[in-house]
């Protein structure tokens, strides 16, 4: 683990103990720190790909999960700015890594697109040719995840001078189909 120890998580019934491991992939808890020390399996464990928002506070770590819910982690001060410090390292890792791999992504749609009529106007590439459809001029288009309660659809989106919209697919708006949304 990157930091291990005792935190208070927060419950209906008041702060309960646990002995947390914090990974760069997931955050596991365990009863006690024998638990993880004797190989037995963590009793709950948290993705990082499912925190959508973490705040710090003197005496507590506050943490938004994808589902909806919220996870409240409490201790000493001293022992939240340490943890909050393993966390902000995690996190600003995982973005960069996540969004290198969006980045990539783009490129390669980009690149698969280009000799089409017009490219994706994604990262540099020419815009699409969108003359007469009221879409306007393709600012950029890619990979949009929804988070919809409590589950992460991947869409494809368009932001263009005249809208943002998205659809389920890549192809949807390829083959003219309507948008799944759309912010004129």
């Amino acid at each position: 683990p990157v930091i291990a120890g005792e935190l208070s998580v927060q419950r209906k019934k008041g702060l309960e103990p646990k002995y947390i491991a914090l990974y760069r992939d997931r955050m596991e808890y365990y009863k006690q720190a024998e638990d993880l020390a004797t190989g037995l399996p963590p009793r709950g464990q948290l993705d990082i790909d499912d925190v959508l928002d973490i705040s710090f506070g003197a005496t507590t770590i506050a943490i938004q999960l994808a589902d909806g819910k919220d996870l409240a982690l409490h201790s000493e001060e001293e022992t939240i700015e340490r943890w909050g410090r393993a966390f902000k390292e995690i996190l600003e890792g995982w973005r960069a890594e996540h969004a290198e791999a969006e980045e990539d992504a783009a490129e390669e749609n980009a690149a698969e697109r280009v000799g089409e009529e017009g490219a994706a106007g994604v990262d540099g590439a020419e815009a699409e040719n969108t003359e007469g459809t009221g879409v306007g001029e393709v600012l950029r288009s890619g990979r949009l995840l929804v988070v919809k309660s409590g589950s992460k659809l991947d869409r494809h989106f368009i932001l263009s001078s005249e809208l943002f919209a998205y659809w389920e697919q890549e192809d949807g708006y390829a083959e003219g189909q309507s948008p799944k949304g759309c912010i004129l």
